[in-house]
């Protein structure tokens, strides 16, 4: 896949709300500070137990999200594709 020009960017996450709802200055820094990276197809982005410290968005594809349980049990819990931004709870939680 060929890198993506800015303006790629912006409009494939224009198509979320959160995104589209933020000042054009905003949409533009979050993009410029941003790192576009790819992942295999069927491959394990980030445990939720993990401390990521990103938030990410979807440019390509769909990511399927999963939760585990105290059992043992995964479970899939959404599917999402671009426009779509995620990550946004290992931002919330506190720092060990």
């Amino acid at each position: 896949m060929q890198p993506l020009a800015m303006e790629s960017i912006l409009r494939i996450l224009g198509r979320g709300s959160w995104f589209s709802s933020q000042p054009v200055q905003l949409q533009r820094l979050l993009v410029s500070c941003g790192e576009v990276v790819s992942f295999a197809k069927d491959s394990w982005i980030f445990d939720e137990s993990e401390d990521v410290g990103a938030l990410s968005a979807v440019l390509h594809g769909t990511i399927r999200g999963y939760a585990s349980f105290a059992n043992g049990e995964t479970v899939l819990i959404e599917v999402v594709g671009p426009g779509t931004w995620f990550g946004q709870i290992s931002l919330l939680r506190a720092p060990k």
